[in-house]
């Protein structure tokens, strides 16, 4: 749950960004494209939560290491340059609590 509790506070970082710097992907989309990521990852995660057994584990585990994905995509719709900075110190920070899942 340390994992949801870290996810659920980096999308109030993330919701705030309104502008892009890359062409590649759409920033205006980015906050439907991430509230749909978090409806997954929330999903996932009270799965596990409730029944936490390898395939729920590696459900969520999957789940979260798809929003990393769009979130690599994305990470550039960051308005600031230290907000780009505190989106990938998260990033890592799931990354290692992945890796932590055991599953």
């Amino acid at each position: 749950m340390k994992q949801l509790l870290k996810i659920l506070a980096l999308s109030l970082l993330i919701i705030g960004f309104s502008s892009c710097g890359k062409d590649k992907v759409d920033c205006n989309n980015f906050e439907q494209i991430i509230a749909n990521e978090f409806g997954q990852i929330f999903a996932a995660a009270l799965a596990f939560g409730l029944d936490p057994t390898p395939s729920n584990c590696n459900n969520y585990k999957n789940v979260l290491n798809d929003y990393l994905d769009v979130i690599e995509d994305y990470k550039d719709c960051a308005p600031t340059a230290a907000e780009r900075d505190e989106l990938e110190f998260e990033i890592e920070q799931t990354r290692e609590d992945i890796e932590d899942l055991g599953c």
